[in-house]
């Protein structure tokens, strides 16, 4: 399973599935010979084939998003207020170099004013919210809804007598506690001879028809997931993906093993309630790939 804090999905860059090039990449696509491509006998072999060819379309035919990187400010925040900010950190950086008097003096000036700036800039930002209530509800139920689904959590955390110092440390601690209450099963549930009395016939098979159809059922707006595959792609070429998605599917459950790209997922800490700082009061979500979804959905039908 890949880890709270992988580089998976850090190492790609953040691609607009929306404004991709699908007629170039469906062309490519129809003209591509799967039988040769998974000529291979080895499972993970043809998945990773699959996937290195889905890199290199998304490199040449969808495009890098511009807004990739999100504003760490609160949306209160002037330029002003940021620029005020930066000073801080360069002033304090300056005053613990050389340790002067008047370098400490200027550092304690900036941080008064940033914190009455903000202030001021906050009680503002509400009074706007308030007032435009009627004209713009959306906006406050925008407001509203983002510090309902604030996903905070502190920087230093602790888990019975450890406590975390970093957030590496702290990603070690959510992965420890999470491999206590989270157990591996012996096999893949549904998959011939890895798990047995399993309810799923031998000579069970996926039909292009039944991935044509889960893909039907994706989400468009669906999340990424560490396949690096976006929902959108997947509908959007459908008619061209059935055939690989299937015949590595009935690979999988003709050799009664799962790709180990597909065991992957992106786990993320979900505070349940309690005490903010204790690893024990968050719950793992974990987000698998596009593909898995597809297959998991079939097999969980049959079963």
């Amino acid at each position: 399973m890949t880890g709270l804090n992988s580089d998976s999905m850090s190492k790609r860059p953040h691609r607009n599935f929306f404004k991709g090039d699908y007629a170039g990449i469906n062309s490519l696509l129809c003209n591509t010979d799967w039988d040769e491509l998974f000529s291979d006998e080895g499972l993970d072999l043809n998945v990773g084939k699959l996937h290195d060819l889905l890199d290199s379309l998304f490199s040449d035919h969808i495009p890098i998003s511009k807004n990739s990187v999100k504003s760490r400010f609160p949306p209160w925040f002037s330029v002003e207020l940021i620029r005020l900010v930066n000073e801080k950190r360069f002033i304090h950086y300056i005053w613990k170099a050389t340790g002067e008097d008047s370098d400490y003096i200027q550092f304690k000036r900036v941080p008064a004013l940033c914190l009455r700036t903000s202030r001021e800039l906050y009680l503002s930002h509400l009074n706007r919210l308030e007032l435009n209530i009627k004209a713009n509800i959306k906006a406050f139920w925008s407001y509203v809804n983002k510090l309902k689904a604030s996903d905070y959590i502190p920087s230093l955390l602790r888990l019975d007598d450890t406590c975390s110092d970093s957030p590496l440390s702290s990603t070690n601690l959510f992965t420890k506690y999470f491999g206590t209450v989270c157990k591996a099963g012996n096999g893949v549930p549904g998959l011939h001879g890895s798990s047995p009395g399993s309810d799923i016939p031998d000579n069970f098979a996926v039909s292009e028809e039944d991935v044509k159809n889960a893909i039907g059922r994706l989400e468009p707006s669906g999340s990424i997931g560490p396949d690096g595959i976006h929902p959108f792609f997947i509908i959007c070429c459908a008619g061209n993906m059935v055939k690989p998605l299937c015949t590595l599917f009935n690979h999988s459950l003709c050799a009664g093993t799962y790709p180990k790209l597909w065991k992957s997922a992106l786990v993320t800490p979900v505070f349940k309630s309690g005490d903010l700082w204790d690893v024990k009061t968050y719950r793992p979500i974990s987000m698998i790939g596009v593909e898995s979804k597809i297959f998991d959905s079939r097999v969980a039908h049959e079963l």
